[in-house]
């Protein structure tokens, strides 16, 4: 009696996501292991997870600093038509938006008569407190980059819960690897620099329509 040979099964295809590639579904459940409970004591502390967060909300933070960039350059540009200058400023990345602003800003203070003695101290303390603020922010942007573009470590048992890492090469300086100790209130403090500086810009944004109108 001849045997017959059976063809090989279909194998199950993966099944479609409408969010991305293929779902692969396991066959088993992955098993726990000592890997797998150190990973869990990970997620699970608390100090490091604070860490995680407060870098969400600095990231948040200047994303909004941006946008309060964006409205003062398009005030400054079209005081009276916001729209006009958001159309400039629309694809600027954040240093152009802060050079942009100085460049504008000089000019309009520039056209103000300055040796009228009855020159408004309002218009002349606008742009004394934007020229600050936008160096403010331009530090600021260091400062956000030095962070988000860094490699971050939990540190356990110890009183800062989390390093960053972060190496570089440029020019002749060589390499280059820096290490800073981080904890929960350094990061709000630097959260707590954008944010203020971002409503900061928003209000000279909403000041300068108006004052604009009284030096013209």
């Amino acid at each position: 009696m001849s045997e017959t040979s059976q063809p090989d099964p279909i194998p199950e295809q993966p099944k479609t996501s409408l969010y991305g590639p293929p779902v692969i579904t396991l066959s088993k459940p992955f098993e726990s292991g000592p890997e797998t409970l150190e990973f869990k004591k990970l997620l699970e502390d608390a100090r490091w997870n604070e860490v995680l967060r407060l870098l969400g909300r600095i990231t948040v933070a200047f994303n909004m600093l941006e946008a309060s960039l964006r409205t003062m350059l398009a005030v400054l540009v079209s005081p009276q038509d916001e729209m006009l200058g958001l159309a400039l400023a629309a694809d600027m990345n954040f240093l152009l938006l802060i050079e942009t602003c100085r460049k504008v800003s000089d000019s309009r203070a520039g056209n103000l008569p300055r040796d009228r003695a009855d020159r408004d101290p309002m218009v002349v303390r606008f742009f004394g407190t934007l020229w600050e603020t936008l160096d403010q922010a331009d530090q600021l942007r260091r400062e956000r980059n030095r962070l988000l573009h860094s490699q971050w470590f939990q540190v356990r048992d110890a009183p800062h819960p989390a390093i960053s890492y972060r190496t570089s090469a440029r020019g002749d300086e060589g390499l280059k690897i820096q290490t800073s100790n981080y904890d929960e209130s350094d990061l709000s403090a630097v959260a707590t620099r954008i944010e203020s500086c971002g409503f900061k810009l928003m209000d000279l944004a909403r000041q300068f329509p108006a004052l604009s109108a009284r030096e013209s």
